[in-house]
């Protein structure tokens, strides 16, 4: 060989050297039976072996797996360029590197290939990196999946990459989507056939103008036709330029917290009738009282059959009505006083009757079928007023386009439980009929739960049958129904049959007209001067001896003064400057043997709260009539002191 061509070989070689050592990561030749046949510095380095030790050796001692060898013997006749591999090294010493392999063949003339030019980089630390990303990955993908609230990752198209279970229960509804099934949603923000169909929605803002959104209140319609009601926040995803490539939207799904807020609001706002109600009913009732007072007054010294007393029985039946619409109203808002007494389920219905038609409206006819004989049940009146008149709502409520309501009365039958009937061997039934759209057998089971209801949100609290429920069972009456889908429902309530004989004295005079007189010492106390007026004049005019005071202290003031025995206290409950309770609890430490007498127009958790429990004292609701005053007052006299 000439010496020009071995200069140009020799320059050659050491160019090839220079290239071979200057690349920074480890390289090695191997030939086709993979033994070593070159390798740079950087390999020795990072194998930690010495050049003589590596050349000539197999190739196998740098592999933690022989297969990873093994297997690059099939591809070594195909491969045209280079091949990408991972492998696991070992270095001398036996510690092992995660590496990624860049496999070049290399061919010599007249052979097709002849062995491998391998590029060894370690990739230990970008392995543990990735597995470190994939672990948190995963974990966020756990901590997504518990979340209670709906979570979406977008791109920056809009496509939903990811999305937790509490995500996909709110937008699929009934509908189940496993956890990778997300290409139906992609594009769901979107003007075009999207199922929310709106370009201003959070997540449209934060992915075209960068805006962050917090808990706006949308109705949405799931994938399977159901609405829902959620707070939608969303908040864009920026990368380290600034640039907006995503976003994370939040959805919550407060169907049936707004529903209970709504119910929430509907009980406030009956809490405000119902205080309202209370109001009116004390001045109506005082009103009625004097109008009842004076006029039967009047009555008494007017010629039976004349004209004037004819006249004046129609005020004083007005001012009866007037008391019973007094009483319905306080039903309807839940804050009758209770009174037991023996209560005739057909004169109730056929007082009602009138009421009943205008709650009702024109497109419901009222059919009321009163059984004869049927007789009477230890209750409420106000709370059997409020039983007939919540069924009576519900029915309309049911029977949206109009139907028939029909109202029955007849004998009773004791429940299936032997419990619920002991000690009663007859029955009153009151049932109530409507041919409405009727209960399926869920709705059914749940129809006399508290705060359940069907009806839309603000147009029911879930509390009528709930109350009717426990009016019944207070009453140990047992309440059923019977309904189907399109059937109509079947409201039957048996209540526990008194007795006519053992019946309470009524608020009705007696045939004769007789009313019980008397001769003893009585100090009045009540704050509204019209109606002290009139109960003074009753009571004077039948012979007893009556103190008047417009308060507590004026009524102390008088006991004080008064140096004779005085046998009775007639007190209103609620009074400026003092209650009746208080009042009655001074007088009756200074004079033993007092009797009382306490009277009010208010409700009955406004006569609680002044410490008046009516089943444990002597009490007389407002209004009252003269007969029924006389009565009661003779019968707190006539009784005997208490212990």
């Amino acid at each position: 060989m000439e010496a020009a061509s071995l200069d140009a070989l020799r320059d050659s070689e050491r160019r090839y050297r220079r290239l071979f050592e200057s690349i920074g990561e480890a390289v090695f030749m191997t030939d086709a039976s993979h033994v070593v046949l070159d390798c740079n510095d950087a390999a020795l380095r990072v194998f930690g072996r010495s050049r003589e030790d590596l050349i000539g050796s197999s190739a196998a001692i740098l592999y933690d797996d022989e297969a990873d060898l093994e297997a690059l013997a099939a591809p070594l006749a195909t491969v045209s360029e280079r091949l990408l591999r991972d492998a696991t090294m070992v270095r001398s010493n036996g510690s092992r590197f995660d590496a990624e392999l860049t496999l070049y063949p290399t061919h010599s003339p007249g052979a097709e290939s002849a062995g491998w030019l391998v590029l060894v980089r370690d990739v230990t630390a970008l392995r543990q990196d990735q597995r470190v990303v994939a672990e948190s990955e995963a974990l966020l993908r756990q901590v997504l999946e518990i979340l209670p609230v709906g979570v979406w990752i977008a791109d920056e198209a809009g496509t939903l990459t990811l999305g937790n279970a509490a995500a996909r229960r709110i937008w699929e509804g009934e509908r189940h989507v496993g956890p990778e099934g997300y290409g139906e949603y992609k594009g769901w923000w979107a003007d075009t056939g999207a199922p929310i169909g709106a370009s201003d929605w959070a997540l449209a803002r934060a992915i075209r103008k960068g805006e962050t959104s917090t808990e706006e209140r949308v109705r949405i319609q799931c994938f399977d036709g159901s609405t829902k009601l959620i707070l939608n926040s969303a908040v864009p995803i920026r990368d380290d330029a600034g640039r907006i490539c995503g976003a994370i939207v939040v959805n919550q799904d407060i169907t049936e917290r707004d529903a209970l807020q709504q119910q929430f609001l509907q009980a406030q706002k009956m809490e405000a009738v119902g205080r309202l109600a209370g109001g009116v009913a004390h001045d109506f009732n005082n009103l009625l009282g004097v109008i009842s007072g004076y006029g039967e007054m009047v009555q008494r010294g007017l010629a039976e059959g004349s004209r004037e007393r004819m006249k004046l029985a129609h005020v004083l039946a007005a001012a009866e009505r007037g008391a019973a619409l007094t009483r319905q109203l306080l039903a309807f808002s839940r804050r009758q006083v209770l009174e037991p007494t023996d209560v005739d389920l057909n004169q109730v219905i056929a007082e009602m009757e009138p009421l009943l038609r205008r709650l009702i409206g024109e497109d419901v006819e009222l059919v009321t079928r009163l059984g004869s004989g049927v007789g009477a049940v230890r209750a409420d009146r106000g709370q059997i007023e409020q039983v007939v008149m919540n069924l009576a709502v519900n029915a309309r409520d049911a029977m949206v386009h109009g139907g028939r309501l029909e109202i029955e009365t007849g004998e009773g039958e004791p429940a299936v439980d032997a419990g619920a009937s002991s000690g009663h061997d007859r029955w009153v039934a009151l049932t109530v009929i409507d041919n409405g759209h009727g209960m399926d057998e869920a709705t059914r089971a749940r129809v006399f739960e508290p705060f359940f209801t069907t009806k839309d949100p603000g147009k029911g609290t879930g509390l009528g049958l709930a109350t009717v429920y426990g009016i019944v069972q207070q009453a140990r009456g047992h309440i059923s129904l019977e309904t189907a889908p399109g059937c109509g429902a079947r409201f039957r309530i048996n209540l526990p049959r008194v007795d006519r004989a053992n019946a309470v004295a009524t608020s009705q005079p007696s045939p004769d007209g007789a009313i019980p007189t008397g001769d003893e010492s009585l100090l009045l106390v009540e704050d509204e001067e019209s109606l002290r007026g009139v109960v003074h004049e009753i009571l004077a005019g039948l012979g007893y001896s009556v103190m008047v005071a417009g308060n507590s202290l004026e009524a102390l003031a008088l006991a004080a003064g008064h140096t004779g025995q005085l046998h009775a206290l007639i007190t209103d409950v609620v009074m400026p400057g003092g209650g009746g309770r208080a009042l009655a609890e001074q007088l009756c430490a200074a004079r033993p043997g007092l009797k009382v007498l306490y009277v009010s127009g208010y409700t009955d958790d406004a006569i609680m709260h002044h410490g008046v429990r009516q089943h444990e004292m002597n009490f007389l609701n407002k209004p009252f009539s003269a007969d029924v005053l006389a009565r009661r007052v003779r019968e707190v006299l006539d009784a005997p002191v208490p212990s």
